[in-house]
């Protein structure tokens, strides 16, 4: 009996021991207001057996002590304005905590974090019940995202398909940016543009990088020159010292175009404005050298004229215009002067025009029948006689044909029965005599004969293109 009593008194004696170090459980609640559950069985030994409210610590963690008792377990409470989180046995958590899907962090003290916050070298957003913010959020006007683990992107994002840019602060941005040593344009929503943009009444590209294009930009097919700051060009353009023309679409033009009523020819590589001759379908155009329009009618080119027709093409072979006769060799240039055509000799003036009957031309003279062709050889004008050289040329002074000696005056005509630098030419116009006259002169007067003896007298001769009369004895009557 006494044994039995015994054991009843120590069972009795370690219950209330037990339960005396047992701090009393309380239900609290978390920073959004919702309600927790009550803390589990395990004990924390306490430091008095009085109730002290206030942060209670012991070699497994820190705990708080609730002016009631109680102590909070598995739930968030507010202590002096902060919030904190114990786990299930009452304990103090510290940094990243998951409650009810949501991640938290609670510094080294315990607190829980909100707003900004820097860990391990990034950057987080925890609002105002101190939970992680991930995806996109405003802040103060300005926008930001956290990755699914939280961190604030930097750099390039790729969302939902499109790609957004975020600098060195974590800003969403827009508008026009260098990123990377490119210019780039990011609309109001953030979203980097791709392709075609019109933007205050200018039109931009930009490739599949986003890169803002400048320069000459091939897209489906057709070129587009885009300018320093690239602007798509329209109309005429100055690139590289070459002009080029670009449509109201930013096309640039190859080929033919009409433009402003006048013609131009683009090359079909490289689209460069056609200056001079073009040749196209076996046929020679001309386009000006300082405007490029293509050229009708009369053109002077490196110092020769050419004949365009009404469709600008090149003309050759004889031409009628203006009332005279032209005549443009292979090439299309105009002949001037004396030129061979089909074996026969046909002069033509500086103006390029078919000459007939006399005409003088660098300082020659030369006789052109009806037909425009030169005469050459012994042609008999007006019943005077004339030679002609082979050139066509008239022929003047002393000359030799088939080893018969001629003196032809200034103006071409034969001479006959006279004498000609003291040589007597007969009346077929041939110097035959071989003795050489020449005036001389004694105490009576003047008188004029040759070598061999004879002189003339009482007789009245031409000597140089001169008549001089002589009296009975060889003197010359003034």
């Amino acid at each position: 009996m006494y044994l039995k009593t015994l054991k009843l008194s120590l069972f009795l004696l370690i219950g209330c021991m037990i339960f005396a170090w047992m701090p009393a459980r309380a239900a609290g609640s978390d920073p959004e207001g919702t309600a927790v559950s009550e803390a589990s069985e395990e004990i924390k030994q306490a430091e008095n057996d009085g109730i002290t409210p206030g942060w209670k610590e012991n070699k497994i963690g820190r705990w708080y002590q609730n002016a009631d008792g109680s102590y909070p377990a598995d739930c968030w409470q507010k202590i002096d304005g902060k919030w904190y989180l114990f786990d299930e046995r009452g304990y103090l958590l510290y940094g990243w905590q998951e409650r009810d899907g949501k991640r938290y962090y609670l510094n080294p003290t315990g607190e829980m974090q909100t707003g900004w916050k820097e860990i391990d070298g990034k950057w987080y957003f925890f609002n105002g019940s101190g939970y992680m913010h991930t995806g996109w959020k405003k802040l103060a006007d300005r926008w930001f995202y956290f990755n699914p683990d939280g961190d604030m992107q930097i750099g390039w994002k790729l969302i939902r398909g499109k790609w957004y840019y975020f600098d060195d602060l974590g800003v969403m941005q827009t508008g026009w940016r260098e990123v990377e040593g490119r210019r780039r344009f990011f609309d109001e929503s953030g979203e980097m543009q791709t392709g075609w943009m019109d933007l205050n009444g200018q039109r931009y590209y930009f490739d599949a990088n986003g890169i803002l294009q400048t320069g000459f930009e091939k897209i489906e097919e057709l070129w587009y020159y885009f300018d320093s700051f690239g602007v798509m060009q329209t109309g005429w353009q100055a690139i590289n010292e070459r002009m080029r023309y670009f449509d109201d679409n930013g096309v640039m033009q190859t080929g033919w175009q009409r433009i402003g009523g006048k013609w131009y020819y683009f090359r079909l590589s490289g689209g460069e404005m056609q200056t001079a001759w073009l040749l196209w379908e076996n046929d020679w155009y001309y386009f000006s050298r300082y405007d490029g329009t293509m050229q009708t009618g009369w053109v002077l080119d490196s110092g020769k004229w050419y004949y365009l027709n009404s469709g600008g093409k090149r003309q050759t072979g004889w031409l009628q215009y203006g009332g005279s006769l032209f005549y443009l060799d292979s090439d299309g240039a105009m002949a001037v002067g004396p030129t061979e055509i089909s074996e026969e000799l046909y002069l033509f003036n500086k103006n390029g025009a078919m000459q007939t009957g006399w005409a003088l031309y660098d300082g020659k003279w030369y006789f052109i029948n009806e037909a425009g062709r030169i005469q050459t050889g012994w042609q008999r004008i007006e019943e005077v006689w004339y030679y002609f050289n082979q050139g066509g040329d008239m022929a003047t002074g002393w000359k030799t044909i088939d080893g018969r000696t001629y003196y032809f005056k200034s103006g071409g005509a034969m001479t006959v029965s006279e004498y000609v630098d003291g040589r007597w030419l007969n009346k077929y116009g041939t110097w035959t005599y071989p003795y050489i006259a020449e005036w001389k002169k004694d105490a009576a007067g003047w008188w004029y004969g040759d070598e061999s003896g004879w002189y003339a007298k009482n007789c009245t001769i031409r000597i140089d293109g001169k008549s001089y009369t002589f009296d009975a004895s060889g003197y010359w009557i003034p």
